[in-house]
């Protein structure tokens, strides 16, 4: 995964180099669940639990979006975008595919530090995957 920006970051990421180490990458996958034999994850003791339940309110209030074991079965993912692997993109989300509602997103990147130049930034979002595939989309962020 690559993320850049159009316009300079600060004096360490100039307009066009990777923002992936100063990206957080949080996700939520069954795949841990599935791998321990079904160990539900104990989120009282998780010390990033408020950041998780900030950003995937809907997760935690409603248990629609829960494998049949409860919030239990879904295990987090944090970690620098620089340092995402291959088994933390495996098996995002939570098995909602053709349900009714429109499900909470299945991953949320947030920013470490805020950009040195202030105003509209075009970030560029690249995923590849392990064919090479390329998959790219760009959304513009406003910093003030």
């Amino acid at each position: 995964m690559e993320i850049i920006s159009d316009k300079n970051f600060d004096a360490l990421h100039p307009a066009g180099i990777s923002l992936g180490d100063i990206c957080t990458f949080y996700t939520l996958t069954p795949l841990e669940y599935i791998k321990s034999k079904y160990t539900n994850f104990n989120w009282a003791d998780y010390e990033y639990y408020d950041e998780f339940k900030k950003l995937f309110p809907e997760i935690f209030k409603d248990t629609k979006y829960w494998a049949t074991t409860g919030i239990g079965s879904i295990y987090p993912v944090k970690t620098s975008v620089d340092n995402l692997t291959q088994t933390d993109l495996t098996l995002l989300g939570r098995g909602l595919g053709g349900e009714r509602f429109s499900p909470p997103p299945f991953a949320v990147i947030t920013f470490d530090t805020e950009p040195e130049e202030k105003g509209t930034h075009t970030i560029t979002v690249t995923f590849t995957n392990t064919d090479g595939d390329e998959f790219t989309d760009t959304v513009e962020i406003t910093f003030e």
